[in-house]
């Protein structure tokens, strides 16, 4: 199947809120990645998240943008949505960035990032293309450019699971992809939309979640915290803990008890 043709299913799924569609083009150990919650969705639960997200009242149909191909494997979606929500804030609108990765006509990985806002008036629209647009020239970046380092950026720390290095950094990550730091760094704030630690500890804490949702109730009464934030690349306990609970929602012990099983 074309890269085109993929795209067009995708596009068609989410605009007709068909699950099924969706889920037939997604591959084996698919994960979606919600950079804006920290979430990281796999294959066994993505039905029930899709179901759920469609299920939502209030949500307009999605209004799909810019569509950025810079290779065979990566896809760059720019989308909108209306929401309505109760009490005085009325009508908001979502605005949201997809990065897909693609392997064998299969999508096997989502990066996401959306935001809540009020409509925007054309003009302030106009003004924020032209900084973006001068921002970009300064870098030496094209538009295409933006997205080709963010899927760079994202296999590089998922595929290869560079964040469980300690010594991870902004210069680091730049030189193995081949980019400046000032161009990474653009493309984390303004794509990403987070800091570069925060982007990296958000899939060191994935990690360490996975990590403890693998243990068996036995297992996981004898599960170190420490020692799996010391191997998810964590340099002290004390970040680790801030770190989990800015990106899980609670401590890494209340977690802990969450996924164990039932006795």
């Amino acid at each position: 199947m074309r890269l085109e043709a993929i795209i067009e299913r995708y596009l068609e799924g989410w605009v007709r809120s068909d699950v099924a569609a969706i889920m037939d083009l997604y591959g084996d150990g698919f994960q979606y990645h919600d950079l804006t919650a920290g979430l990281v969705v796999p294959m066994e639960g993505i039905e029930a998240f899709l179901t759920e997200t469609f299920a939502a009242e209030g949500r307009s149909p999605m209004s799909f943008h810019d569509t950025i191909i810079p290779n065979e494997e990566t896809v760059f979606l720019h989308w909108t949505q209306m929401l309505k929500t109760p009490g005085k804030r009325g009508t908001v609108r979502i605005g949201g960035v997809e990065l897909l990765i693609i392997r064998d006509e299969k999508i096997i990985s989502v990066y996401e990032f959306y935001d809540f806002r009020p409509p925007d008036p054309a003009e302030r629209e106009s003004q924020i293309d032209a900084a973006h647009a001068e921002q970009l020239r300064k870098l030496g970046l094209a538009e295409a450019d933006v997205a080709d380092i963010a899927a760079r950026a994202g296999t590089y720390l998922t595929d290869q699971q560079a964040f469980l290095d300690p010594d991870i950094s902004l210069s680091s990550v730049a030189e193995a992809i081949g980019v400046t730091r000032n161009q990474l760094s653009h493309v984390l704030n303004n794509v990403m939309a987070a800091s570069f630690y925060d982007w990296v500890n958000g899939q060191r804490i994935a990690y360490v979640k996975s990590q403890m949702e693998a243990f068996g109730e036995t297992a996981a009464k004898a599960f170190s915290v420490v020692n799996a934030a010391m191997d998810a690349g964590f340099n002290s306990i004390s970040g680790f803990y801030t770190a989990f609970k800015k990106h899980a929602g609670v401590t890494p012990t209340v977690y802990l008890k969450k996924v164990m099983p039932s006795p």
